[in-house]
């Protein structure tokens, strides 16, 4: 019996006295592989010696899993756009793309056998690696993603696993972090993409508008040696990601007509109001013309914030013409994306083993709104509008000690401490207020670290703003 392997491929000698030496060579030793050797040995002196080389088995009879297990090799080899290693679980049987608003909203989101997509088991170094984020604000069902280099072999369970993995109904997916070895071994590498070849969007071509902003950049290394050979070894793997991506957006801005304040350009053009309450505006809106001195200056400075329209301009002057859609931009999203692993093995006696690692995640997500080159300061809530911020960090930390006592009787501990950090704020948050220079009074002042900043929030029907 020889528990707890590292995954790589081994070589298995017995011999005994009166026998030829058997060597079985090529033995694949996987993530959760259980593996059952028979031997036959010959008559003959130990001198003689018969090899096997072994192929991976067609049949695992040790277990009744059921999944696809990824080596290193295909991690490495196969095209992985954007490197996120849990994309490849789309090789296993039943696995299939989640709905398309939870898969836009995070990393490590698919469905398998029909299951929901958040009910799925990420498991890492053998220690719990799930976000538990059910609205995936952090953007990912991990607490922490390593980078692909560092991964040294997964396995996704789709039916079948035992009890020790029966945390959810979905899948099993067990990743284990590569560890150093006796020579140092090291890599470097930059995947980049761009727009140089990229087409313009269709609706910014037709508004004379530059095509989007498309650039990104993915690079990091990673190495592994001995920190004391034959005893204690190190691997450490760093990745960043950074992408920067112009999204088209379609909003409505006051026409220059509007700005004159005739708004006869409206499908439902205003008229001087019947209300008893309201009697003190009548005469105010005569053939939907605002008269200039019923104008409040809050109603000017907001108009103010608008910029002018850039499309659609063919129905302007026109009566009850108005459709909005005149305004397009393609405000330029940011993400940055670091992620970092480093692990120590070491064996200070001769029956005893640990292991420990830390790894950590980072996103920076910037989500502009369409007026993002307007005054951020100035852009209220509204969901057509909003510029967001979310920030999220993951942090795992795992210790494990493997004491054997006899060849029959080994104990492994393992302890993990999980931490996700994650929020969003709206851009003007932290902004001083900038209410009271438009003449909006009343609002409380409170300092804007705490609730907020910028222009309170409100709402014009039919505009972006």
């Amino acid at each position: 019996m020889a528990p707890l392997l590292k995954v790589g491929v081994y070589s298995v000698t017995v011999e005994k006295p009166g026998f030829q030496r058997f060597v079985q060579s090529g033995i694949k030793v996987g993530v959760q592989t259980r593996l059952e050797l028979d031997f036959t040995l010959q008559l003959g002196v130990m001198t003689q010696e018969v090899q096997v080389t072994a192929d991976a088995p067609l049949l695992d009879t040790q277990s009744a899993n059921v999944g696809q297990a990824v080596s290193e090799r295909q991690l490495s080899d196969l095209p992985l756009n954007g490197r996120r290693y849990s994309d490849l679980v789309f090789l296993a049987t039943g696995v299939n793309t989640a709905t398309l608003i939870m898969a836009a909203r995070g990393e490590g989101v698919f469905s398998v056998d029909g299951n929901t997509s958040l009910q799925n088991n990420f498991v890492l170094d053998g220690l719990d690696n799930n976000s538990y984020d059910e609205n995936l604000q952090s953007r990912s069902a991990q607490v922490v993603q390593p980078p692909v280099d560092a991964i040294s072999e997964f396995k996704i369970q789709t039916h079948t696993y035992d009890v020790s993995f029966g945390r959810n109904a979905g899948s099993v997916v067990n990743a284990t972090l590569k560890s150093g070895t006796n020579q140092l071994h090291g890599a470097v590498y930059e995947f980049f993409r761009n727009g140089s070849l990229d087409a313009n969007d269709f609706f910014l071509n037709s508004a004379g508008q530059d095509k989007p902003q498309y650039q990104r950049n993915q690079f990091g290394g990673a190495v592994g040696g001995p920190v004391k050979r034959d005893h204690t070894f190190f691997f450490a793997s760093e990745e960043h990601t950074a992408v920067r991506q112009g999204t088209p957006l379609l909003s409505s801005v006051p026409t220059p007509l509007m700005r004159q304040l005739n708004l006869s350009e409206l499908r439902s053009a205003p008229r001087d109001p019947l209300l008893p309450t309201l009697a003190s505006f009548r005469g105010c809106i005569t053939n939907a013309i605002v008269n200039s001195n019923c104008l409040d200056p809050v109603g000017a400075g907001i108009m103010s914030l608008y910029p002018l329209p850039n499309t659609n301009r063919g129905l302007e002057g026109i009566p009850g013409a108005f459709f909005g859609n005149n305004y397009i931009a393609s405000p330029v999203s940011k993400n940055d994306l670091d992620s970092a692993v480093f692990r120590v093995d070491t064996q200070f006696h001769e029956p005893n083993r640990l292991f420990g690692r830390f790894a950590i995640t980072d996103l920076r997500r910037f989500q502009p709104g369409i007026f993002n080159d307007l005054e951020p300061a100035y852009i209220d809530g509204s969901p057509s509008t909003t510029f967001v911020r979310n920030l999220s960090r993951g942090t795992s930390v795992a210790l494990g000690w493997t004491h054997t006592f006899s060849p029959t009787v080994i104990n492994e501990a393992r302890i993990g401490f999980n931490r996700v950090a994650s929020h969003s704020q709206q851009t003007p948050f932290g902004t001083p207020s900038v209410s009271a220079q438009l003449g909006i009074r009343g609002i409380p002042d409170f300092p804007p670290s705490i609730v907020g900043g910028g222009l309170s929030t409100f709402q014009i029907t039919g505009f972006g703003i």
